[in-house]
Formats: C-alpha cells, sequence, structure tokens
C-alpha cells in the first residue's frame, strides 16, 4: 500500500510572485498474500518558496524536484526458497493536478539471499498498475527514488494528494 504525496502551494500574498509547495509521501503499508509480503516505508515533504524561482524575481519555479535516493525503504518477504516475485506501482490521485507528474525508481538492490532486478530508470507513476521491478526469495532495505516534474506557478495554489501503491504478486 502506499505512499502519499501531498503539494501545498501557499498564499501569494504571503509570498509574492512565490509559491509554497509542499509534498508529503507517507508510506506505511504491510499487505500479504499467503507466502508474500511487502513492507513500504518513507516520508518525503518538499517546501517550494520564492528562493526555488528558477531565475529569481519574474521567473518560474524549477520544475523538477528530486527526494533523497533512500526516501522509501521496501522489504519483500517470501516463504519459499526461489520464489518468484513481481512489485507494481501505481497511483491513485485524491487532488493531483494534471500538469504535476511523479516519477519512481529504484536506486538499491537492498539486501538479502534473492535476486532483483529492473526498476533503475525513472517510470511515471499512473492509475494503472505497471511492473515496477521484479525478484526472488527476500529482499530487505530495496530503497525508492522520487521525482516530482512540471512544477510550475500556473499550477493553482493549493494542496495536492496522491496515494502511490505497491503490490507484490506471483508470476
Amino acid at each position: 500500500m502506499g505512499a502519499v504525496p501531498r503539494l501545498n502551494r501557499a498564499n501569494r500574498e504571503l509570498l509574492p510572485g512565490a509559491a509554497l509547495l509542499a509534498i508529503l509521501l507517507l508510506t506505511e503499508a504491510a499487505m500479504g498474500w499467503g507466502t508474500l509480503s511487502i513492507t513500504v516505508t518513507g516520508n518525503w515533504t518538499v517546501n517550494i518558496t520564492q528562493a526555488n524561482l528558477a531565475g529569481g524575481a519574474g521567473s518560474d519555479l524549477t520544475d523538477t524536484y528530486t527526494s533523497a535516493t533512500d526516501q522509501v525503504s521496501i522489504t519483500l518477504t517470501t516463504q519459499k526458497k526461489n520464489d518468484p516475485w513481481t512489485v507494481s506501482v501505481n497511483m491513485t490521485t485524491a487532488s493531483w493536478h494534471p500538469t504535476l507528474t511523479l516519477w519512481a525508481r529504484r536506486t538499491a538492490n537492498g539486501t538479502g539471499a534473492g535476486t532483483i532486478s529492473g526498476g533503475t530508470t525513472y517510470i511515471q507513476l499512473t492509475s494503472t498498475d505497471q511492473t515496477f521491478f521484479t525478484g526472488t526469495m527476500d529482499r530487505t532495505n530495496v530503497r525508492v527514488e522520487y521525482q516530482l516534474r512540471n512544477v510550475s506557478l500556473t499550477v493553482p495554489q493549493g494542496t495536492y494528494t496522491t496515494t502511490v501503491t505497491y503490490t507484490i504478486t506471483t508470476p
């Protein structure tokens, strides 16, 4: 289950010519299906102020923001040796501006006896489940990085939220 990013544009009266963007990425999930389980933890907050104007006063905001490379940690557990699994990812928008896009990539293999592959290049998260990475056996501390793109002063001020859902299945 998921990560909940939140985008909050501050009142422009408080910061003339600027915007405040806060992304809150709270993840605390555990799902189990018989021999498979996935636990996802992490959070991300981004505050965007007039200091984030690309060229100072009169310019637009920097359009891309990247989390730490270990922003999210995923632990995958199986009960059978060499049991293959696939992790899929999607996002459900509760309040999200259509201009904004959220991207994810795997930045670390984690540790464990099993294998892991894929997911090391950014994928754009959508409402459709898509394969993120695959592997076998147990993996601990698989790391994920997020990227928020298309941030602009043209995005109306407000709070924007989405839920990122990770699902583990057997092929």
